[in-house]
């Protein structure tokens, strides 16, 4: 009776160590699966990472296309400041300095000399003009004009900096950037997609 019994819990052994073995299979199978999945996985966490910095790019590159354009605009209103104020300058340095020699001329003999010129004779003898500018005016629109030239200057350099960081994206000039933008987050939609299935 004893070797009955173990006769047949033999028998139910062998069966329960098939099915065991059957699940087992199976399980193998499901962990090859997951394995695969997980590098799949990290693959695509890799490619969303990828897409997410290239957007980053995109932006940034965008922002600084904008910050171009605008100082670009700036540095041309300098340049008209600048003109202006120069063509002031120059217009009050030439009527102030036109009425300093009309006072030298007034002080001008024949015969003696000329303590600019050294000649002796002088025939056209400087006229005065109307002149309202100060030695103080003069010097107050000169430093006025270094004040501009120097913000000139600044935004020059500044343009020079953006025109370089725009340059360090490699980005072909003739890519519509907004659209290659639209189409990266299209592919990014697709991949999160992808991984939330995985």
């Amino acid at each position: 009776k004893s070797l009955e019994n173990k006769k047949t819990k033999e028998v139910q052994n062998k069966k329960d160590l098939e099915t065991k073995q059957k699940e087992y299979k199976e399980k193998e199978e499901q962990f090859k699966k997951l394995d695969t999945y997980s590098k799949d996985v990290d693959k695509l966490n890799n490619d969303i990472n990828d897409l997410i910095n290239k957007n980053k790019d995109y932006d940034n590159y965008l922002n600084k296309i904008v910050e171009l354009n605008n100082a670009e605009k700036e540095y041309k209103v300098m340049c008209d400041s600048y003109d202006k104020q120069n063509a002031l300058y120059e217009n009050m340095k030439r009527k102030y300095y036109l009425n300093i020699s009309v006072e030298i001329a007034d002080t001008l003999i024949d015969g003696e000399k000329c303590p600019v010129c050294g000649s002796k004779e002088h025939p056209k003898k400087a006229i005065a003009t109307e002149c309202e500018y100060t030695k103080e005016d003069i010097e107050h629109a000169e430093k006025q004009l270094k004040n501009i030239d120097g913000l000139r200057k600044t935004n020059e350099a500044t343009i020079e900096q953006v025109r370089k960081t725009i340059k360090e994206y490699n980005i072909p000039e003739n890519i519509d950037v907004s659209l290659e933008k639209e189409k990266n987050t299209e592919l990014l939609d697709k991949k999160r997609k992808e991984k939330e299935n995985l």
